[in-house]
């Protein structure tokens, strides 16, 4: 019994060292969409002044549409990413679920 009472300790001593931890990684993660979508907004106002100064077909131009196009998808990636883990916590001890063990 006592063997018991001390896993069930242990398991509490766990979840609750996880629950911190997890609120400061999701602290972390809102920290860094919020940079992530500050430095797209600045991005989009600079593609928007160098498109006012190049011509629509210069490669310049068309270099830094394909970098704000990728920092978006970046950003979706990190936010989808997010979500899963917090609706999934647990994946950050176990995996994600129906991954093979070995």
């Amino acid at each position: 019994m006592e063997n018991a009472n001390n896993t069930v300790k242990d398991a509490r001593k766990l979840v609750n060292n996880m629950d911190k931890k997890m609120e400061t990684l999701s602290v972390k993660i809102a920290k860094g969409l919020e940079a992530s979508h500050e430095a797209m907004d600045q991005a989009r106002k600079t593609l928007e002044i160098l498109q006012s100064r190049l011509g629509k077909n210069s490669p310049l131009l068309n270099q830094l549409d394909n970098t704000l196009r990728e920092f978006s998808e970046m950003a979706r990636s990190i936010r989808s990413l997010a979500n899963y883990l917090s609706r999934h916590p647990e994946a950050l001890l176990r995996g994600k679920s129906g991954s093979q063990r070995r």
